[in-house]
Formats: structure tokens, C-alpha cells, sequence
């Protein structure tokens, strides 16, 4: 299940992935400057019980349906969700110049 939790400070949002009775986690962080009409992507983080199965994919996918919704723009310090953004000819629009290839948590 994929949910996303709002303002978990100072306007810090976190999309969060987790499926019934399970304690592992995978989630993407984010903070929504809305005066810029951005979403600036901090990290990505899967457990490794969720690795490989396209989980982060997932949060990638929640985070671009959010922005398009928002009629938001990103901007990413995460290398993985710069790279899947970056990848898919979709996506690649709502990429902001100056989002990078830095490493994140994954």
C-alpha cells in the first residue's frame, strides 16, 4: 500500500510503502515548496526485504502522479529518482535542471 503522509515538518512530505503485516518500510522524501511549484526530493530508502521488486519504482511512480496533480516541477538530490526520471521521456519534463545524480539511501 502506498500512502502519503503530509507536513511532517515544516512541510516535509514522506510516501510511504508497506504491505499488511509486515514491519519492513520503503518510503520517499520530500519537501513541497509550493511558492516555487516544486517538490524537492531529499531521499529514497527500501528495506532490503523489499529489494528488487520494484518497490522504489513505486514511490517514483506516486511522487510524479502527486507533482502532476500539484502541477509541481522536481527537483532531486536522490540519484535513484533522478535517473528513473531521467529515463522515462514522460517524467523527464517534470525534472528540474539542477537535480543531481548525488547518491541517496536506497
Amino acid at each position: 500500500m502506498i500512502e502519503i503522509i503530509e507536513d511532517l515538518n515544516k512541510g516535509a512530505k514522506r510516501i510511504n510503502y508497506r504491505q499488511e503485516g509486515q514491519s519492513y518500510e520503503a518510503y520517499l522524501l520530500f519537501e513541497e515548496r509550493a511558492d516555487e511549484k516544486q517538490a524537492y526530493v531529499r531521499r529514497t530508502f527500501v528495506d532490503e526485504n523489499f529489494r528488487g521488486q520494484g518497490v522504489a519504482r513505486m514511490l517514483v511512480e506516486a511522487l510524479v502522479e502527486y507533482c502532476q496533480e500539484h502541477q509541481l516541477k522536481v527537483l532531486s538530490v536522490c540519484s535513484y529518482v533522478t535517473t528513473v526520471m531521467k529515463r522515462n521521456p514522460e517524467w523527464k519534463e517534470l525534472l528540474l535542471d539542477g537535480s543531481t545524480d548525488n547518491s541517496c539511501s536506497l
